[in-house]
């Protein structure tokens, strides 16, 4: 993440205005929030991809233990796994869609 985030080294030259110099350190404080919160949520989003998908594996492994051979048990489990999936998925819309993305 500090990769993303210049330090103030690479800042512009001073103005030569006390008033200038300020709203451009402002900005760029303002830069490096926003650059960490979107890091923070891109983050955030990943770890919930990956618990999905962990999750998403589990949940088979446990219908195919279930199910076994019996077909009919394995088309009703296999509904239930797809409900699972939808819902996963519509929470991780749902967090996409309110952090902006």
């Amino acid at each position: 993440m500090a990769d993303l985030i210049p330090n103030h080294d690479n800042l512009p030259q001073s103005t030569g205005s006390f008033r200038a110099d300020r709203a451009m350190y402002r900005s760029a404080r303002d830069i490096q929030v926003q650059t960490r919160l979107a890091d923070y949520k891109v983050q955030a989003h990943a770890a919930l991809a990956g618990r999905i998908m962990e999750h998403a594996i589990e949940v088979d492994m446990r219908r195919r233990a279930l199910a076994g051979n019996d077909e009919i048990l394995g088309a009703i489990l296999t509904d239930i796994e797809m409900n699972f999936l939808s819902s996963a998925k519509r929470v991780q819309t749902k967090l996409f869609n309110e952090f902006g993305f």
